[in-house]
């Protein structure tokens, strides 16, 4: 659990200090470690004192300041310690009573070549937004159990030595039940000339405080937002951007896993089913972890995207309660525009086609009987004149018919 990190103090403020960030080493609170391991200890720092404006000098064990700090071993631990690293206590862990204190010590090694002046500082934990542990910028912002440790101030190291500090603990009586992280840090105060050191770097010990009582271990998810970008492309599906945060309601830290699921119009399946999104590996009480991805889904109108967080023990802690999960959805139009373009043209092609076949019925339909009108004058005209034509016959006829008789009479 120990590092080691080198600066040029001549060359710090403009070559150096980016380096001295990005290696880890926290400007105002305690060094984090990997995400996966259990974040507690911070080993130690180093900074290089070379001489003023002699950036060609190479450093020197002499001119190195390098110092950790850590908890006091227990003498069953130091038995054991070169058998089995992992036994190490690299953290402070308490569960106490309201009211109760406890005693403990911390252990702050000079690993340098001259004797060192330590500020020891106490303040609240935090996880910050990339999920490590750290403390407050500022300790006097602590409201917690930061305010609770009571420990010497300074502390005068020589070369090569170490000293073990004593501190005290003391919960009050109104403490609520739950977790209180908080930690101790050792910041390099002055040098071996008792000059003051303005580079703010320090190194500390993290401490899991737990208050009994009636443990409530909770998280909900808030501020879930969705957007949908569609893609040109009609066999691609588009893009849904998921934004929500994971919130701590409860009163001990916990882990989380979000999963997501997301379904369309009479819930059909939009391409994401139970898909996991979002982990944290610890959230402390009362705070939230933001978190945001992209996935692809594809367009079914209404879609709705569900994500379900379920809850994860952290590290060594203890957690006799059920773990329950929380959940929360949020609806977002994903309008698929060329499939419903698509489909009002292919509507469109199907009514220009009926109504000009209904035309095309509605044209011969009236040319028929058009043609059956005339054709029905027609017949009447022939009735007309074949019935003339037989009464001019018959007339005809009849005069012959006459005659004959006037001259048979004659």
């Amino acid at each position: 659990m120990k590092s080691s990190f080198t600066f040029d103090r001549a060359a710090l403020a403009a070559l150096l200090l980016p380096s001295f960030v990005a290696a880890g080493v926290l400007t105002s609170a305690v060094l984090p470690e990997p995400a996966h391991a259990e974040p507690s200890m911070i080993g130690t720092t180093s900074i290089e004192d070379a001489p003023e404006g002699d950036e060609t000098n190479q450093p020197t064990p002499e001119d190195m300041l390098t110092w950790s700090i850590a908890p006091v071993q227990d003498e069953a631990d130091a038995e054991t310690e070169a058998e089995d690293e992992t036994t190490e206590r690299v953290s402070f862990r308490f569960e106490l009573e309201p009211g109760e204190s406890v005693e403990d010590e911390v252990v702050v090694t000079n690993f340098s070549e001259q004797p060192l002046v330590f500020e020891l500082i106490t303040s609240d934990g935090i996880v910050t937004e990339e999920g490590v542990f750290d403390l407050l910028p500022d300790p006097s912002e602590s409201t917690d159990a930061g305010t609770w440790i009571a420990i010497d101030e300074e502390v005068t190291i020589p070369a090569g030595d170490a000293a073990t500090v004593p501190f005290t603990l003391t919960v009050p009586e109104d403490a609520l039940p739950g977790d209180h992280p908080a930690g101790i840090a050792a910041s390099l105060a002055a040098d071996a000339e008792g000059n003051d050191v303005s580079l703010a770097a320090q190194v500390g010990a993290r401490i899991h405080l737990r208050v009994a009582g009636d443990i409530t271990p909770t998280i909900a998810i808030e501020d879930l937002n969705a957007q949908y970008a569609p893609s040109w492309n009609p066999f691609a599906p588009g893009v849904l951007t998921l934004d929500w945060a994971v919130e701590n309601t409860g009163n001990v830290r916990l882990g989380s896993e979000q999963a997501l699921s997301v379904a369309g119009l009479f819930g059909l399946s939009a391409g994401v089913a139970e898909q996991a999104v979002g982990a944290q590996r610890e959230i402390l009480p009362g705070q939230r972890a933001a978190h945001s991805v992209q996935v692809e889904a594809w367009p079914l109108g209404p879609l709705t995207s569900s994500i379900t967080a379920t809850q994860n023990v952290v590290g060594e802690d203890e957690i006799e309660v059920e773990l329950a999960s929380a959940s929360s959805e949020t609806t977002v139009w994903a309008v698929p525009w060329i499939y419903l373009i698509a489909f009002l043209l292919l509507i469109a092609v199907v009514v220009t086609v009926l109504v000009r076949r209904r035309r095309r019925k509605r044209a011969m339909a009236g040319a028929l009987a058009a043609a059956r009108a005339e054709g029905a004058r027609a017949a009447a005209a022939e009735r007309s004149e074949n019935a003339r034509g037989a009464a001019e016959s018959d007339g005809e006829h009849a005069e012959e018919a006459a005659d004959e008789t006037q001259k048979t009479l004659s």
